[in-house]
Order: C-alpha cells, then sequence, then structure tokens
C-alpha cells in the first residue's frame, strides 16, 4: 500500500516564521503522513530543513520548482535537494496556452533535465487543466509527456472533464506520482471526501499503477490547512487507505 505525504503548499498560510514552519511539520507527522511535498523551505536551510524532517521520520518525497528557477538558478536548486535528500522535482506551473509556451517549457526541460539526472533527481511535470486544451493537433499535456514523466493531480484532471481513473490507466508508464485532491466542478478544491471528484475509484487506480507515494494537497483549504488536512485524513481512515 502507498504512503501518504503532504505538498506543504497546502500550509503556506499556517506559519510565517521559520520557527512555525519547524513546528508545522510535527502536526504533519501527528497527522499520520509519512512524508512531504516541499513547496519552498519554510525559511529553513537545507541543513536545518534535512535535520528537522529526519528528526520527525518525514521523508522529502517531492519538490516544487518553477521553470524560471530551473534556468536560472539550477545549481542552487540541485544543491538544495541533494542536501536534503530529495530525487524529485515536479515543475509546479507553467503556461501552455501556445506553441510559443511549450517551446520554452521544453527548453528549460532541455537545460534542466539531464543535469538534474546527473546529479540523481528526476524532473517531473505538474499538471493544471490549462494543459488540456488543443496546441496545434494535441493537448498541451500529451505533448508535455513526451518530454517529462508527470505528476498528475487528479483535481485537475477532473476540473478539465476527463474520466480520471481511465485517463490514469491510459497514461501510466507516464506517472511517477499522484495528487490526491478533490473539489467540485467550479474550480473550487475541498477536503478529500467533500467534492465531486471519484477519489475512492482514483485510489483504486492508483493501487494498480503500483505507486509508492500519493500526496494530498487542497490549494485552499477551509477553515486553514491542518483542518482542512485533518478532515482528509479522516476520510482517508473511513475509506480504508490508512
Amino acid at each position: 500500500m502507498a504512503q501518504f505525504a503532504l505538498q506543504l503548499y497546502t500550509l503556506r498560510d499556517s506559519f510565517q516564521t521559520p520557527a512555525e514552519f519547524s513546528s508545522l511539520l510535527a502536526d504533519v507527522k501527528a497527522l499520520g503522513f509519512a512524508g512531504v511535498e516541499l513547496a519552498g523551505s519554510g525559511g529553513l536551510s537545507a541543513e536545518q530543513l534535512k535535520g528537522r524532517l529526519d528528526e520527525l521520520g518525514l521523508d522529502a518525497v517531492c519538490s516544487h520548482e518553477m521553470p524560471d528557477r530551473l534556468a536560472n538558478h539550477l545549481d542552487e536548486v540541485i544543491a538544495f535537494h541533494q542536501t536534503i535528500g530529495c530525487t524529485k522535482i515536479a515543475i509546479a506551473w507553467s503556461p501552455a496556452a501556445s506553441e510559443a509556451d511549450l517551446t520554452q517549457l521544453f527548453a528549460v526541460v532541455a537545460q534542466a533535465k539531464p543535469a538534474l539526472a546527473t546529479a540523481g533527481i528526476e524532473l517531473l511535470y505538474h499538471n493544471h487543466d490549462h494543459e488540456f486544451k488543443t496546441i496545434g493537433s494535441e493537448q498541451a499535456i500529451e505533448q508535455i509527456a513526451r518530454h517529462l514523466a508527470l505528476e498528475v493531480d487528479t483535481y485537475w484532471v477532473f476540473s478539465a472533464g476527463q474520466d480520471v481513473p481511465a485517463w490514469l490507466m491510459a497514461h501510466q508508464d507516464q506517472i511517477r506520482l499522484l495528487h490526491i485532491k478533490d473539489g467540485d466542478r467550479e474550480r473550487h478544491p475541498c477536503a478529500l471526501g467533500e467534492g465531486e471528484n471519484t477519489i475512492d475509484a482514483i485510489l483504486t487506480a492508483s493501487e494498480r499503477l503500483g505507486l509508492d507515494w500519493l500526496i494530498v494537497e487542497n490549494d485552499n483549504p477551509v477553515p486553514d490547512g491542518l483542518s482542512d488536512v485533518a478532515r482528509s485524513m479522516a476520510y482517508l481512515k473511513t475509506v480504508g487507505r490508512l
């Protein structure tokens, strides 16, 4: 059975200082998570973050980076991830509305992907729903998947009007990680079990994919990150996934 990690972007409004971020990591562990996905370091140095994660027994499963960081600060990115022992980076977001957008993205990938691979780090792409628009004769996500393995955000696949479990199985060879995320049909993410996404069927499909990690995320937690995440973990226990 896959282990669960939390995308820490979910908790971005729950801390203001490095000390508060460090304390928050203990709350994440207490909720039952075995790992985290980073969206920044919370103001901690790589060494401080590595020490805190080790102290709590949390794995750094993946990290989100923007294309400009990969293009302009790649050596810094590599050094940080090697220090914390994180072997996957996902491009968090990229424009994908035109052939020019994709050309620019692929130029960054062509530069960064080999250097990251040499450093023992795999580069992935994290989708939203805008990549499901057709650019030229093919959806942008299909073009992206020829250049990069995928970290699939299952809510945004749902928001794009796809049958999520079927889409996952059709792309199983390209998928390395999943964001397990619920939400409604109006582009509002929510806690697991509180939306309209087919979470249980997605979890069943994830077992067939044989993934080691599933990542919980909510872009807009209510009323706050920890409360929202606690409800998601309670749902996973209710359906027998924890």
